[in-house]
């Protein structure tokens, strides 16, 4: 909904975008599109923008913001990432890292299975290893 109270959409097809994720300040959206023929993790200001910016690389699902909002988590296959972001002034995004890996269940319905750790600094994954 804009500031009229009227329904507007945010995220714009002609591609599939899914799993959006507000900011904790809830100026930004972290979501998943497949607009480069695979999904990758995005992010773009709820309101007044339409700066869009590539936080994974080389795929990405379902992301997961830090509490303190300096921080995405993502999923890659096996893998947990983390990017971290700033954004103030400007939305700026670091490079994505491993946190870590292992064997994990995967969802047949997309949706988020973890989250980011209190603390603002360590992320945990809740899903139990096979």
């Amino acid at each position: 909904m804009d500031k009229t109270h009227q329904i507007r959409p945010n995220l714009h097809p002609p591609f599939e975008e899914k799993e959006p994720v507000f900011s904790p300040d809830g100026h930004w959206v972290a979501y998943v599109s497949d607009a480069s023929g695979q999904n990758e993790v995005y992010v773009q200001p709820f309101e007044g923008g339409s700066q869009r910016v590539q936080i994974s690389s080389e795929g990405g699902d379902e992301p997961s913001w830090a509490r303190t909002g300096r921080e995405i988590v993502y999923r890659k296959g096996g893998k947990m990432m983390s990017v971290s972001v700033n954004a103030s002034p400007e939305l700026r995004v670091g490079k994505p890292g491993l946190l870590f890996s292992g064997s994990y269940s995967f969802n047949i319905i997309p949706n988020r299975d973890y989250d980011v750790g209190r603390d603002g600094h360590s992320s945990w994954c809740s899903q139990i290893q096979r």
